[in-house]
């Protein structure tokens, strides 16, 4: 027993050894699509974006949607005299997101999922500024992926998730929008390693890309190769089940990240998670000065660090989801000040429906 642990263990330090060689470097700025990837694995926990997670699932469907607020952050930078003036600000219009979920088991076979994500920011709008119809949103970005897993051992299990991405960006250089179209595909693998009945852990490679095609030179096309290492340890005093979970990215360019998230649930009825979460990543935001008006593009570090909150209520076959998160800040660089004008928190709501046997 004890010859098969350590092959297990070995082969996911090795996989996530060389996965991390490839990704430890620094990237360039993310495209709206890559923050988009990163948003869809915060709903509730890290955790259960492991592909091979769903290896130990039920039958299941499941309906999530996001709202973010309208967020406005400013820049100041010292002036002749050294005080702070405010020169720059960066203003994100409300957006959302709504997500679809099967999964499917097949005997023989594995675990079959079915992933498709939509998120849209800014009014809708069914013409542009020179009368033309177009019935869209300034900004959106659409994923459509397949996962697959199944158990390569009585305790560990392998999953692979792909996908379709297709990101609509907002071009500077077009004073009437009409909007800038790419395409790409993202993939993901993971390990699932079942240690005993209270612990389990798991290893996550995500966003492996070439990254997308856009016509405009200007505009990111790369998409961040990242590591997920995750723990969790449950344990039950009839009728109250306890578990922590714990997500760290490995890389440690961007400073340190983690995912930390208690659960205390009765009966399997009612659930109440409280976490601590802090990421980091670089983004190009487009920028408005206030002298003149201006706008431009920049490169900049932007940081979600803050306690997240989720109500969890289990009802006959239904699993009702309500989260609450910090929102992506821009982070203070060199003589530089940021300030949150508007929008820091955003609630995030989940339907689950089970199937039983």
């Amino acid at each position: 027993m004890w010859s098969k642990i350590a092959c297990q263990y070995s082969l996911l330090f090795i996989f996530g050894s060389v996965c991390w060689s490839q990704s430890a470097k620094l990237v360039g700025p993310q495209p709206i699509s890559g923050q988009f990837l990163r948003r869809l694995t915060q709903n509730e926990s890290p955790f259960h974006e492991n592909p091979a997670l769903i290896a130990i699932s039920r039958s299941q469907l499941q309906l999530s949607a996001g709202r973010y607020p309208h967020h406005i952050s400013r820049l100041s930078q010292p002036n002749d005299e050294g005080r702070l003036v405010e020169t720059r600000e960066y203003n994100l219009p409300s957006g959302g997101y709504e997500r679809l979920l099967i999964v499917k088991p097949f005997k023989n076979v594995g675990v079959i999922g079915l992933d498709l994500a939509f998120e849209h920011f800014g009014p809708y709008s069914r013409m542009d500024n020179q009368g033309q119809a177009i019935s869209a949103f300034p900004q959106s970005n659409h994923a459509l992926g397949v996962r697959y897993a199944k158990r390569i051992a009585p305790n560990l299990a392998f999953g692979i998730d792909a996908k379709w991405l297709r990101s609509k960006e907002v071009s500077m250089e077009e004073p009437n929008y009409k909007g800038q179209l790419g395409h790409g595909y993202a993939y993901s693998f993971g390990f699932h390693q079942i240690i005993n009945s209270r612990i389990d852990s798991g290893v996550t490679i995500g966003n492996l890309s070439n990254g997308l095609s856009f016509d405009n030179p200007n505009i990111p096309r790369h998409l961040e190769t990242r590591i997920l290492v995750s723990g969790r340890y449950q344990i039950e005093v009839d009728p109250i089940t306890l578990s922590a979970e714990i997500t760290h990215q490995p890389q440690f360019n961007l400073g340190l990240q983690f995912d930390l998230t208690g659960e205390i649930a009765y009966r399997d009825r009612v659930a109440l998670r409280l976490g601590y979460l802090r990421w980091a990543e670089t983004q190009q935001r487009k920028f408005h000065y206030l002298v003149n008006g201006r706008a431009e593009n920049e490169q900049d570090m932007w940081h979600m660090e803050g306690v997240k909150l989720s109500l969890i209520w289990n009802i006959w076959k239904v699993q009702l989801t309500v989260n609450y998160q910090p929102y992506f800040q821009l982070n203070p660089m060199q003589s530089y000040h940021s300030t949150a004008l508007k929008g820091q928190r955003f609630p995030t709501f989940s339907l689950r429906f089970r199937a039983t046997k």
